[in-house]
């Protein structure tokens, strides 16, 4: 099956593929050929027909699917919006973040800041950074940038490290100055490698 990453897949075998989890979501997240393989209006009806679907991977799917392709729809950002306010957990409000920051030029600007700014309130040291991330690439605020630097600083979790540097914004939100401050924190960090210490900061200045 794996063959899809040297060629384009029919439609016939995306109705195969996307039957199956595991087939799903390993194809989404590797498949090269989204943008020209004649197949998007099979992805999206895909996303349609599942972004509210109650079995969550499907949802899951869906939304991921609606960032893969960048295809947007205001019927996802309302679906959004509900799983940031439920009781759902972090790892998908953590993919709402990631949708809200591939369409922030789509999304109304107070329903923006909304959605990011009650996630930036919530116990989980990821949705916090990723929320305030987000909000600073509409408003480098002074506050924001503080309090992101003092979470990082607390931070033990190397997740949050990574997700970082794959941040495509940090030169618009950060100084070089707090960029290499950013970096001299990962250097303290015992949840971090040699390795991965080397990597992140090579990559952040």
């Amino acid at each position: 099956m794996t063959d899809y990453l040297e060629r384009k897949v029919s439609k016939e075998e995306l109705q195969v593929i996307f039957k199956r989890n595991i087939d799903r979501s390993i194809f989404i997240a590797d498949y090269p050929y989204f943008n020209n393989d004649g197949n998007r209006d099979f992805y999206v009806d895909f996303i349609c027909k599942n972004i509210n679907n109650s079995k969550y991977k499907l949802q899951e799917d869906a939304i991921e699917l609606s960032i893969t392709i960048h295809n947007f729809n205001l019927m996802y950002l309302d679906t959004i919006g509900k799983i940031v306010y439920s009781r759902r957990g972090w790892w998908i409000k953590l993919l709402c973040l990631d949708w809200l920051y591939n369409f922030t030029d789509d999304i109304p600007l107070q329903t923006f800041y909304e959605l990011n700014g009650y996630l930036t309130k919530s116990n989980n040291e990821r949705l916090k950074i990723q929320g305030i991330l987000n909000l600073l690439l509409l408003d480098k605020n002074n506050k924001l940038i503080k309090k992101l630097l003092i979470l990082l600083h607390k931070s033990d979790d190397h997740i949050v490290f990574y997700r970082l540097i794959n941040y495509e914004n940090l030169t618009k939100i950060f100084t070089m100055t707090e960029l290499k401050y950013v970096a001299e924190i990962i250097k303290t960090k015992t949840s971090l490698s040699s390795t991965q210490k080397s990597e992140i900061t090579e990559r952040l200045c």
